[in-house]
Parts: C-alpha cells; sequence; structure tokens
C-alpha cells in the first residue's frame, strides 16, 4: 500500500484497489471530463485502483487489466497471437489534486502488479482533450514511449524511440510541467526502479 502527503490534501494519500463504495467518488471524477460522459455510462466499476485521502475521499482512478491485445493497434508489434499486455483503460485525477504525483502514483503500482502478472509491456491510449499535449510530457516522464498509432508504450517490445509531434506541439508540452511535478515524477520512477532491482 503506497501512502504520501500531497499538496492537495493535509491527510495521508493512499493507493488501493477500488471498493463499491468508491464508485460516487469516481462518477465525480468522470463529471469533471465531459467529453467522456458517454463512454463513462459503460465503466467496468469491478476493477480498478483509487486513490483516496484520509477522509475517504477519491482523488485519482485508474482503470486497467493485464490481458490485453492491445499490442494489435500499435506500430512496431509482430508478437505471437497469444502474447498478451497490460492495458490502462482509464487515468483520472481530480482537479484540485493535480500536479501532486497522484498520476504517478497510481501508474506506479499498476506497473508493479503488471509485472506481477507476468506482463512485460503496458499500453496506454492517452486522451485528454485539451490536456492531451501535458498528458504525453507526463507519460514520457514515466518511460513510456509515443508511437505514430497514437499510443504509448513501455517495454521491450515496439519501437524504441518516441514518434516526435510536430516543433509547436513539443514547445506547448514543455511549459505544461513545473518543475516541482517533474521532481516528484522522477521520484516515483526512481522508486519503481528500486523496487525491479534496477
Amino acid at each position: 500500500m503506497n501512502t504520501s502527503e500531497t499538496p492537495a490534501t493535509t491527510h495521508p494519500v493512499t493507493i488501493r484497489q477500488s471498493e463499491p463504495g468508491d464508485f460516487p467518488g469516481i462518477r465525480s471524477l468522470l463529471d469533471q471530463m465531459p467529453q467522456w460522459q458517454t463512454a463513462a455510462q459503460r465503466l467496468p466499476y469491478s476493477r480498478g485502483l483509487v486513490s483516496v485521502d484520509g477522509h475517504g475521499r477519491v482523488g485519482g482512478w485508474l482503470a486497467g487489466h493485464h490481458h490485453s491485445y492491445a499490442w494489435a493497434s500499435v506500430s512496431g508489434y509482430d508478437m505471437p497471437e497469444d502474447w498478451r499486455c497490460s492495458f490502462v483503460e482509464w487515468l483520472l485525477v481530480d482537479k484540485d489534486w493535480r500536479s501532486a504525483g497522484i498520476g504517478g502514483a497510481l501508474m506506479e503500482r499498476f506497473a508493479l502488479e503488471s509485472s506481477e502478472a507476468g506482463r512485460d509491456t503496458i499500453i496506454v491510449s492517452p486522451q485528454a482533450g485539451d490536456d492531451e499535449q501535458a498528458l504525453l510530457k507526463f507519460y514520457y516522464r514515466l518511460g513510456y514511449r509515443r508511437t505514430v498509432s497514437g499510443h504509448v508504450h513501455r517495454g521491450p517490445h515496439g519501437q524504441q524511440e518516441h514518434t516526435p509531434l510536430p516543433e509547436d506541439e513539443m514547445e506547448a508540452m514543455s511549459r505544461t510541467v513545473s518543475p516541482t511535478e517533474a521532481a516528484e515524477l522522477e521520484e516515483i520512477m526512481r522508486r519503481y526502479r528500486g523496487s525491479l532491482g534496477l
């Protein structure tokens, strides 16, 4: 169980498996993303990771699984038919908790579970509307690579270099991550590598 202090709350934040009582909090996160409301009606609430504070308030939610064939949609993969990867379906952080390390902590916990499930690759299809550039920068900091298809992935397979974004998009992305957030993400990655003995 991961616990850490964040600027968004004076209470410890815990990363754990979601429970039925977390669903109203998860719904409030989705309410902050109106462009996803149609898809939200089909949400698989039975699984996921949540970040909760000492009062049980849900500040972040990650839904994903470790038996995906998502790699087939990603450029550069030529794998056996039965090979599977981990796939992040949803990663949402409350607007009041953003830039506090919550998203990185959820991704770190998911990566540990992916390793425990015997998977060596994680694939994400980032969609964040106007914030998509900042989200790509977030994933780059966590060691993910962008492909021509628009997915990001981390692992030994597929292309090893980023598919570059146009120059103006890269410049816009560099302005969206604060030095504090960058330092927090670097620390998350340092702890994650340490947990794997790297």
